[in-house]
C-alpha cells in the first residue's frame, strides 16, 4: 500500500489503534514514528477535540554485564504543552518516568545534596495541558529510590485522581513507601520491614503499574517481583519468578536466558502472567493461578509466593517466525545464517512475537 494512502488511513484512527498498528510491520512502525506524521495526527485530533497521541517511547535493555543490565528509554516523540501562557519545560531537561490513564510523570534537574536523584517531579495532563508540580518528597536516609504513577478512572468528574508512590531503602532492612495523593496534596510515609529472606536486597527498577498494582523487580537479575497495592493494604508481596519448572532451563542463566516480560489480564480476573524467550528461540508463558481456598483472591495470598506455584500455559517455538522476530539492519541481515532449529544465538530481537502470535492463536499472553 502506498505511504500516502496508509497515512490517510492512520490519521483517521484513534490513538489506541495507532499503538497497535506499530506492530503490524516495520514500515508501519517507521511511518507512525516519523515526526511529520505525529504533527499531522496531533493537529487533526486537536481540531476534532478527540483524544490525542501522548507519546511513543520504547525501553531497551542492554546485557553488556549480565549481572547489571542497563535500562534505557528511547523517546520517539513527546508533545508537551505549546501554549506559551502556560508553564512548559524543555524536553532536554526532563526524564520521562511512566504514564497512567493519560497522565505523564517526569522529573527535572538533580538535587544539589544528592546529585543522583531528581530535584523536581511533575505530572502532565496532555489533554487539558495542565502541568502540576509535586511538593518535595519527605527527606529520608536511602541508598536507592524508585517512583511510579497510578491514575484512577473517574467517570463523574473531569479532574483525574492519581497517586505517586516513591520507595526508599534504609539500611537494607526498612522500605519507606512515600505516597502522594492528588486529593490531599501531601505526602504520607509508610514504614515496611523486609522479611528475613529479603534483607539486604534492593528494589532496583522503576515500577510498572498494571490494574492499580505496582510491580518492581528485585535485584539486578530480576529474581523476584515485588507487588504493592496502595488502596488495599500496607504490605509488600514477593513473588519468585519461575525458575527450572517442568525440566525447563533456569530462566536466570546468562547462557540461555535472553528476555522476559510480565503483565496482568483484565478479562480473566486480574491474572498475573510471566513470559520468557531463551536463546533457542523458545517462548514460555507462565500463569500464576489464584488460590482456591481464599475464593480466588490473590490479594490475601501469603506474603511470599514461591516459583513452584506458576503453571506453564504455552511453550512455543518461534523458529518458524524468523522474519517476524528478528529486527536487524540490512547489513546485519546479510550475515544471518539460519539452521534447522532456528537458533537466535546472541542476536537481538524484540518482544513483537507476543503480538504477532496472538493473531495465529486465540490467546497467548495479552488480553
Amino acid at each position: 500500500m502506498d505511504e500516502q494512502v496508509m497515512m490517510g488511513v492512520l490519521l483517521c484512527l484513534p490513538p489506541k489503534a495507532i499503538y497497535r498498528f506499530r506492530v503490524v510491520s516495520k514500515s508501519c512502525n517507521e511511518l507512525i514514528s516519523h515526526p511529520f506524521f505525529i504533527e499531522r495526527y496531533d493537529g487533526r485530533r486537536r481540531r476534532r477535540g478527540g483524544p490525542r497521541l501522548l507519546a511513543l517511547f520504547q525501553k531497551t535493555v542492554s546485557y553488556t554485564d549480565p549481572r547489571r543490565p542497563t535500562y534505557r528509554t528511547n523517546i520517539l516523540s513527546v508533545d508537551l504543552p505549546r501554549n506559551r501562557k502556560r508553564r512548559s519545560i524543555k524536553l532536554q531537561d526532563c526524564e520521562l518516568i511512566n504514564s497512567s490513564g493519560g497522565l505523564i510523570l517526569f522529573s527535572r534537574g538533580r538535587c544539589r545534596s544528592h546529585p543522583r536523584y531528581p530535584e523536581e517531579y511533575y505530572v502532565l495532563n496532555r489533554i487539558t495541558q495542565k502541568l502540576v508540580s509535586l511538593p518535595p518528597p519527605p527527606p529520608t536516609v536511602f541508598c536507592f529510590t524508585t517512583i511510579g504513577l497510578m491514575c484512577e478512572e473517574n467517570k463523574h468528574e473531569l479532574a483525574s485522581k492519581y497517586i505517586v508512590v516513591r520507595t526508599a531503602i534504609e539500611r537494607f532492612i526498612i522500605v519507606w513507601m512515600d505516597t502522594y495523593s492528588s486529593e490531599t496534596g501531601v505526602w504520607s510515609a509508610k514504614r515496611i520491614t523486609l522479611p528475613d529472606g529479603f534483607k539486604g536486597d534492593l528494589i532496583c527498577t522503576d515500577p510498572s503499574v498494571i490494574n492499580g498494582v505496582f510491580h518492581w523487580g528485585l535485584l539486578h537479575r530480576f529474581k523476584t517481583l515485588v507487588l504493592y497495592r496502595p488502596r488495599e493494604n500496607n504490605n509488600l508481596q514477593f513473588i519468585h519468578v519461575p525458575v527450572g519448572l517442568n525440566d525447563l532451563p533456569p530462566l536466570l542463566d546468562g547462557d540461555s536466558h535472553e528476555s522476559h516480560a510480565f503483565t496482568r489480564s483484565i478479562e480473566d480476573g486480574d491474572m498475573l502472567w510471566f513470559s520468557t524467550m531463551d536463546s533457542r528461540a523458545t517462548m514460555t508463558v507462565f500463569m500464576l493461578p489464584k488460590c482456591v481456598e481464599d475464593g480466588g483472591n490473590n490479594n490475601i495470598r501469603p506474603t511470599i509466593i514461591t516459583c513452584n506455584e506458576w503453571v506453564v500455559v504455552y511453550r512455543i517455538s518461534v523458529g518458524s517466525l524468523w522474519n517476524d522476530v528478528i529486527l536487524l539492519s540490512p547489513k546485519e541481515r546479510k550475515g544471518v545464517v539460519k539452521d534447522q532449529r532456528g537458533t537466535l544465538g546472541k542476536r537481538k530481537y524484540s518482544w513483537m512475537p507476543l503480538f504477532l502470535l496472538k493473531r495465529r492463536r486465540r490467546k497467548i499472553l495479552l488480553p
